[in-house]
């Protein structure tokens, strides 16, 4: 975590940081670093996902392939987090 390179000269630089917030709101304010409020977010957020899904799908007769990829995109990032969350190391 300690190396920094540019990639592209004075462009594009690697710098990493690890950020122990949680969420990048965990940055600004202390509320959004609690786990316990972080996971209730995800699950709020997969929850309106589905509910939204659903009710398109009860508006229109086939599913257009763009909303199926919002979808997967979408759940997917919601359970990597939630995963993330509920199993990542405590720094």
């Amino acid at each position: 975590m300690q190396d920094e390179f540019d990639i592209i000269f004075h462009l594009l630089r690697f710098n990493p940081e690890q950020n122990t917030n949680l969420s990048w709101f965990g940055n600004f304010a202390d509320v959004f670093s609690s786990s316990f409020l972080m996971v209730v977010f995800n699950i709020l957020a997969i929850y309106i996902i589905l509910s939204g899904y659903l009710l398109y799908r009860a508006k229109t007769k086939k599913t257009k392939f763009s909303v199926k990829i919002i979808l997967v995109f979408g759940l997917a990032g919601c359970l990597c987090s939630l995963i993330d969350k509920i199993f990542g190391e405590e720094v």
